[in-house]
């Protein structure tokens, strides 16, 4: 996830420090110099344009990259896993798939589970 949103508002909305910065987005304070100087070049300020897309602004500051949104490190859905766990273990006792699926009043297919 890239941070350039956040490194912008907080050097130019609060007026912190590039150690006050790092501290608050655990990026390097190379990576954060390099951004405010970008941002210069580009004659960027805050607050951004309402336009101006995180993908957009990915764009602008690294141009060569690949600025799609990546879904690897989405966070899941953690009460759908939760449910489907209590389908295979009901009360901390392996059961069968048919009685999982009586007790929980709903029926799975294998590619689901």
């Amino acid at each position: 996830m890239r941070k350039i949103r956040d490194v912008l508002r907080l050097r130019c909305s609060t007026g912190l420090s590039i150690r006050q910065i790092r501290a608050s987005t655990k990026l390097s304070v190379g990576a954060i110099q390099k951004l405010l100087a970008r941002a210069d070049v580009l004659e960027l300020g805050w607050p951004l344009p309402p336009d101006l897309t995180d993908e957009k602004l990915a764009r602008l500051f690294y141009p060569g990259a690949d600025t799609r949104v990546s879904r690897r490190f989405e966070v899941p859905d953690w009460s759908t896993i939760h449910q489907e766990l209590k389908l295979i273990f009901y009360s901390g006792r392996s059961v069968s798939r048919e009685k999982a699926n009586k007790i929980n009043g709903r029926i799975l297919n294998s590619a689901q589970v």
